[in-house]
């Protein structure tokens, strides 16, 4: 009761502010990406990606931290 409740929407407007910092910061990203190319998608994979995982993939009552992790390369 408490994660839905509390948590995903939590979880929720975590994903909102996420994606609206990843649009500020979106000109820095994109100079960073000209020496990492991997900028973008490691700054979309932590403020908008895992948030979102969180939020709406993640099964009721799961909170192992490797779940949504960003992915291992």
């Amino acid at each position: 009761m408490t994660e839905v409740l509390i948590l995903r929407p939590l979880g929720l407007v975590g994903t909102i502010v996420g994606t609206a910092v990843f649009i500020g910061i979106s000109p820095l990203t994109a100079l960073a990406s000209i020496a990492d190319r991997e900028a973008f998608k490691v700054t979309g994979q932590t403020l908008v990606v895992a948030p979102a995982e969180f939020t709406f993939k993640r099964p009721l009552g799961h909170y192992e931290k490797d779940y949504y992790a960003p992915p291992k390369q």
